[in-house]
């Protein structure tokens, strides 16, 4: 690849690799060049975000809006960082569930470590429900 400061040769990049390519595989292998010099590496993103969502605390906050800073960070994680998906058809392994439910429990302890020592009754409440709740229900029973 052919590189001028930040400005990639275009024309130079596909004449160094006509032989017998067309212009789509030209074009496919100008990305992979580009993703693997230029890609981004989410792990400083996912450590801050985590780091922000280990720390975070409801505080002076009201409730709606801790619980909301919650949502935003996790779903950030999420777009950094998805959730395995199972490749079995029709998922009849239950890693799917597993990691599903991993995941959401962990939500919902991270949730409940923030909340202010007022909501602890209802927080032990929610501890030893069968099942353990969404973080959607448990918000809504705080």
């Amino acid at each position: 690849m052919i590189l001028y400061g930040d400005n990639l040769d275009l024309e130079l990049y596909i004449q160094g690799h006509r032989g017998g390519l067309h212009v789509y595989e030209v074009l496919r292998n100008l990305w992979i060049d580009l993703e693997q010099g230029y890609g981004e590496c989410n792990g400083p993103q996912l450590y801050q975000i985590q780091r922000q969502i280990y720390s975070m605390t409801q505080g002076h906050l009201p409730l709606s809006s801790y619980f909301t800073n919650m949502k935003r960070l996790w779903d950030k994680m999420a777009e950094l960082k998805p959730t395995p998906q199972c490749t079995c058809s029709g998922c009849t392994c239950g890693a799917w569930k597993a990691v599903k439910d991993l995941a959401a429990f962990t939500q919902l302890m991270q949730f409940l470590m923030g909340l202010n020592d007022v909501f602890e009754i209802v927080l032990h409440q929610l501890l030893v429900m069968e099942p353990v709740p969404s973080i959607n229900k448990a918000y809504s029973i705080i």
